[in-house]
């Protein structure tokens, strides 16, 4: 099982000439990390006093979003070996003889099921999307930066694995890549929605008329400080 490999491990495997794991299955993994982020900034801002102190409608959605989320990561871990799997049926029908009358019916069954594990890896990163938002709103800014890079992670995997999607539209039956192409386009119009308006969320409580929310201002009283300026010219001299 590839969801039981060191990181070392599954890397190495990734970089070999074996097409398992390939792009769906990456995306699988990469989606499940990204929303890991989420998790933790849970676990970081229930221990907070700010956090403790919110509506009790409010801490219950928060907790019903994490589980959401962390079911979806728990299926997409499963994913990673699982998509690789799915495209099998499309190499048996392509092994078989091209006189095989059941051949070309095989295939297209093969091209299907190929599809059909991109777009439910899609749907569970788009609902780790929709459970992001309220995360958006009240995860402590302490952790908030890792809630943006969760949802910028979980948009770009939703996005990577409907190309596993593509690839095999070409072996479908007309009405089938049809539907599948206006799927496609729902996801994806649906989840570019989904992280705008929640990282435009994050920026709002981040920013406060272009001064960082991690600028203490009891240090920040006398003195306007250009933090972009001091993190830019410490970086460059680095380098």
């Amino acid at each position: 099982m590839l969801n039981k490999l060191k990181v070392e491990e599954l890397i190495e495997k990734t970089k070999s000439s074996s097409p398992n794991p390939g792009g769906g299955g990456i995306s699988s993994i990469v989606g499940a990390l990204g929303a890991s982020l989420s998790i933790m900034a849970y676990n970081i801002s229930k221990g907070k006093k700010s956090y403790k102190d919110l509506d009790k409608n409010i801490l219950e959605e928060i907790d019903k979003s994490i589980e959401n989320i962390d079911r979806s990561i728990n299926e997409l871990e499963i994913y990673l070996t699982k998509d690789g799997n799915a495209f099998q049926g499309v190499l048996d029908a392509l092994r078989l003889p091209k006189d095989d009358e059941s051949r070309k019916s095989k295939l297209e069954e093969g091209y299907k099921e190929a599809s059909r594990s991109p777009f439910i890896i899609a749907n569970l990163l788009l609902e780790i999307l929709k459970n992001q938002e309220i995360l958006s709103k009240y995860m402590d800014k302490t952790a908030i930066s890792d809630v943006a890079i969760s949802i910028i992670i979980s948009y770009a995997a939703l996005d990577s694995v409907l190309y596993n999607v593509s690839i095999n539209l070409h072996g479908l039956k007309e009405e089938d890549r049809s539907l599948a192409e206006k799927e496609m386009e729902k996801l994806r119009k649906e989840s570019k929605e989904l992280m705008d308006k929640n990282l435009s969320l994050i920026e709002k409580r981040m920013w406060n008329n272009g001064t960082s929310i991690f600028l203490d201002n009891k240090y920040n009283n006398d003195i306007n400080i250009n933090i972009f300026g001091i993190f830019s010219n410490e970086l460059y001299r680095t380098i």
